[in-house]
């Protein structure tokens, strides 16, 4: 379940169902509706469009309809907890079947934020809500139109969402049911990107000529337009000093900043002199917090998030922020700057070329040596992070897992006053710290597995080659060459062995 806000809308949804997106927010923005007017929402989902509407037109009507019963029940539920029953009301149904859910010519709008995708498109979820939110597995355009042509009254206008790849289709099939196309307004991330989105507004009965309207820009440089986004500001891992200009200038305009340790943030901030607006999102609740920070940010405000050091969403709870918002088509941009695993790799003096991160291993005993049992032919250079009560019985498994005479670099502090980096053996190391006890914050940069020597190959295997390949067709003279090659065995010597052989 997660809840989400927008402008004193207050709306729960659970995982599945049709969630509060920008697409919802500029069609609900689009709508021109006349005072007291009756509204029917075609495949309402979770109610989030209705209830941006009657936020915006608090005197009108809506009649959703939505062929999932679990989606319907939730807006039912969002209607009853933002207190509009009087206002809202779900009907359970296929609107292929309108005929016998709807009242002919009732309705002075039609709005709909529908399927976007022919089911011939491509590849189908497997989950059904998400393949009938997504695809047109459930209701065609025609389908759509035609419902939303019963449903209006003469002179009653259809608005809808939809991607700008199906403009001929959409012009076409509403022109088929008579729904004569009056605006149509593109929707851009950013001035000078492709149009993701297209908002068209259709009159029953209406004269033939259509407006295109001044486009959206969801997100300009100097701000929001329609929404708000997400940066990710990577915070310094040590020396305060490290701040960029860039990341100072982002948390200044920020609107909010979402914070691991609020303690934390705020002797940084107080560092670079700004006052600003935090709130805590860690990882005991970011089940509650995520959903209210995305919902500020549809609703028009720019988020900041930070970890308590380093990068945001790298082995960090923001990594389900991100997802929240990409979810939610919100921009997230990040802003490159300290994070511990590459400073600790360029330092290491081990092979840099490939490595891979591992974060911190578990603090159950089975489960860490597992994990480490699965890295044991890694050949990457692998880094782990490290608290220093746990760095005795990791570095000790790591000796077990790879062996004691495993080259490893143990970055301790980066950054700070007391930075030291250790470059030595597994097998060393954990008796170093054995006798000394650690202090401090470290990064673990192990030495990848060597190469495994190439395997002697015997007369007998270079035959069996030769076979093979005569029995996928080669000639014996080509098999002879093709296997010596393989093989790194003599030609005129194989050749030989072969005639004895065969």
């Amino acid at each position: 379940m997660r809840e989400y806000f927008s402008g004193g809308i207050t709306m729960t949804v659970t995982d599945g169902c049709f969630r509060l997106s920008t697409d919802s927010m500029v069609l609900a923005d689009f709508c021109r509706l006349p005072r007291g007017a009756a509204v029917c929402d075609l495949g309402s989902g979770c109610g989030a469009l209705g209830l941006l509407l009657l936020r915006d037109h608090p005197d009108m009507r809506v009649t959703g309809l939505e062929i999932l019963p679990d989606a319907a029940a939730q807006a039912r539920k969002n209607i009853d907890a933002n207190h509009l029953s009087e206002h809202f009301s779900v009907i359970t149904g296929d609107l292929r079947g309108h005929r016998t859910l709807l009242p002919a010519s009732a309705f002075d709008a039609v709005v709909s934020n529908p399927p976007y995708f022919p089911a011939a498109s491509g590849a189908i979820s497997p989950d059904d809500a998400r393949a009938i939110a997504r695809s047109e597995v459930c209701c065609t355009l025609d389908d759509l139109c035609a419902c939303a042509a019963y449903a209006l009254r003469f002179g009653g206008e259809f608005f809808l969402v939809h991607k700008p790849e199906r403009l001929t289709d959409l012009l076409c099939t509403l022109r088929a049911h008579r729904l004569e196309p009056k605006r149509i307004r593109l929707v851009r991330h950013h001035a000078g990107a492709d149009a993701n989105l297209v908002l068209i507004a259709a009159r029953r009965g209406g004269k033939p000529g259509v407006m295109l309207e001044p486009e959206v820009l969801l997100f300009t440089p100097g701000g929001l337009t329609m929404a708000g986004m997400l940066y990710l500001v990577p915070t310094p891992i040590g020396n305060l000093g490290d701040i960029s200009v860039r990341c100072r200038k982002t948390l200044a305009e920020a609107d909010f900043i979402a914070a691991e340790d609020t303690r934390v943030t705020l002797k940084l901030l107080n560092y670079l002199e700004l006052k600003k607006t935090l709130v805590s999102y860690y990882e005991h609740n970011k089940a509650e917090s995520g959903p209210r920070i995305v919902a500020r940010i549809l609703a028009g405000e720019t988020c900041v998030l930070v970890s308590d050091a380093g990068s945001p969403a790298i082995s960090d709870p923001g990594e389900d922020l991100v997802r929240l918002c990409a979810e939610a088509g919100i921009m997230v941009c990040a802003i490159p700057g300290p994070c511990a695993v590459i400073t600790a790799l360029s330092i290491s003096g081990l092979p840099t070329g490939r490595f891979c991160f591992e974060g911190f291993l578990s603090i159950n005993k089975k489960s860490r040596r597992e994990h480490l049992a699965g890295l044991k032919d890694e050949r990457r250079t692998m880094i782990f992070y490290e608290a220093p009560h746990k760095l005795v019985n990791t570095l000790e498994d790591l000796a077990g897992a790879f062996g004691a005479e495993r080259r490893i670099s143990l970055c301790r502090e980066l950054t700070k006053l007391h930075e030291e980096v250790v470059r030595t053996t597994l097998g060393a190391a954990a008796a170093r710290y054995r006798e000394t006890p650690p202090k401090g914050e470290f990064v673990l940069v192990v030495e990848g597995a060597a190469e495994a020597a190439a395997k002697a190959v015997t007369p007998e295997d270079a035959v069996a080659r030769v076979q093979a390949l005569m029995a996928e067709g080669l000639s014996k003279k080509d098999a002879v060459k093709q296997a010596a090659k393989e093989t790194g065995t003599a030609r005129n010597a194989l050749y030989d062995l072969v005639l004895q052989t065969l």
